[in-house]
Formats: structure tokens, C-alpha cells, sequence
């Protein structure tokens, strides 16, 4: 059985791509997956045992016509993405029930300079900005 990861990446030369899957946290999603795949055949078909591997197919332009690649997350990487995730679940819990998140700000999310910046230059912002709203 395996699952594969449909991304899209510049890093496809395989030092690039190994950084890029644990700065992306694909090693972490392919955790999760493999988490759901196991919940599933436990709890739907009988828990039949399988051997599971994750693969992430990566391309940078297929409008170029640069065919994608296939690559199989490492053993080493899934056990990397399987303790990353289950911090992140660990944190998640804590959040949920202490209806704390640290490290987000509790403000509405505004649009950057540049954007609004960019959306005035083309005639197209948003009613409520002009010139003095923006500052760099």
C-alpha cells in the first residue's frame, strides 16, 4: 500500500528536495496519512496488517514540459515526520483545551503593503484603502 504526496517544487535536485520536504513539513503530512491509512484498515477492514510506503511527486513545470518525479520518503524520514507530528498533535490538544494559541496574534489579518499597493496601481482595491492607508 502507498500513498503519494502531489507537490509542486523548484527543489527537485535531491539535496534541495531533502530540505525542502522537512522545511514544507511533508515528512509530517506523510505521518498523518499513514496515521489515517492505519485508523482506516483497523477500524473498517479488519485490521489486516500492510506494509506502507509514502512517495512524493514532485514537479516544477509541467507547463514546460518538464516531466515530475517520483521519490519514496525514506524510512529514516517517516519516522523524522511520525515525532513531528505527534508533537504537533500534542500541542494541538493542549491548545484545544486550554483555548490558548501562542504565537498567533488575535488582530484580523490585513492585506500587506504590496498588495493593496499593487491592487490601487491596477484600479482595483478595496473601497475602504487609499494612498494614506498604506504605509511601507
Amino acid at each position: 500500500l502507498c500513498t503519494i504526496d502531489v507537490k509542486h517544487s523548484a527543489a527537485l535536485r535531491p539535496a534541495k528536495m531533502q530540505r525542502q520536504v522537512f522545511d514544507m513539513g511533508w515528512d509530517v503530512q506523510a505521518a498523518a496519512y499513514a496515521e489515517g491509512v492505519v485508523w482506516c484498515e483497523e477500524h473498517m477492514s479488519g485490521g489486516s496488517a500492510f506494509h506502507m510506503e509514502h512517495y512524493i511527486l514532485a514537479t516544477n513545470s509541467l507547463e514546460l514540459g518538464m516531466r515530475p518525479i517520483a521519490r519514496r520518503l525514506a524510512p529514516a524520514y517517516m519516522e523524522i515526520g511520525k515525532r513531528r507530528w505527534a508533537k504537533a498533535q500534542g500541542v494541538w490538544q493542549r491548545c484545544l483545551e486550554s483555548n490558548l494559541w501562542p504565537g498567533y496574534d488575535e488582530d484580523p489579518i490585513e492585506p500587506s503593503y504590496y498588495l493593496v499597493r499593487t491592487q490601487i496601481e491596477i484600479g482595483g482595491a478595496p473601497a475602504e484603502f487609499s494612498e494614506e492607508d498604506i504605509e511601507p
